[in-house]
């Protein structure tokens, strides 16, 4: 029979435990930022590569809409998002999505504008005068202009917002096929749309 005082000492040790326990639950649901590439969309389920934990990891999602919004996203795409890692099990929860990377928007595109698009990164392109064939290694980035810019996920399109040392837009961006892309550029002031481009692979 175990004495009074080391079964109050018992109790008060649960106790303790318990509070360390909901200590610990509570580090590990606090909003850290991941990013990584997604490996697979099927049935629901998405996995992603995160880029710093060099781990795999299912995702799960805070409400309906972040899950509609990643479930967009092919294999190879790229998410940044703010989230929760799981102490136990192999999943990461999306809160909000900070932006998206599109695979298929990567490489050299030919504007009907007369310019050239260079998405080398998910955050970072040039545009620069089209001189001969956008694509051919020997088309060089004259004079150059440097974006930088974010993605994301909107209602019919990809929402996307670019600068430069000299000024801000946005965009709607839309695939109208693999090789071709619609860019509704507008000030991002006013809403007044500035003019549309049309892209080509």
């Amino acid at each position: 029979m175990t004495p009074l005082f080391l079964r109050g000492f018992s109790h008060h040790m649960r106790f303790i435990s318990g509070i360390i326990l909901m200590l610990a639950l509570n580090v590990q649901t606090q909003a850290s930022q991941y990013e990584g590439r997604i490996t697979s969309v099927e049935d629901g389920l998405v996995r992603l590569n995160e880029t710093n934990l060099k781990q795999t990891f299912d995702l799960t999602f805070k409400d309906s809409d972040t899950a509609l919004s990643i479930s967009k996203l092919k294999p190879n795409d790229f998410v940044s998002f703010e989230g929760g890692k799981n102490l136990t099990k192999s999943f990461l929860r999306v809160d909000s999505i900070n932006y998206v990377g599109l695979a298929s928007l990567m490489g050299i595109w030919t504007g009907d504008d007369g310019y050239c698009y260079k998405f080398s990164s998910y955050t970072e392109f040039l545009i620069f005068p089209k001189s001969g064939d956008c694509n051919r290694k020997s088309a060089r980035a004259t004079n150059p202009r440097e974006f930088a810019y974010t993605l994301n996920v909107a209602d019919e399109a990809w929402f996307m917002l670019l600068s430069d040392a000299k000024s801000r837009y946005a965009a709607d961006v839309t695939f109208t096929d693999p090789k071709s892309i619609e860019m509704s550029l507008y000030d991002v002031n006013n809403g007044k749309i500035l003019r549309l481009i049309k892209l080509t692979k």
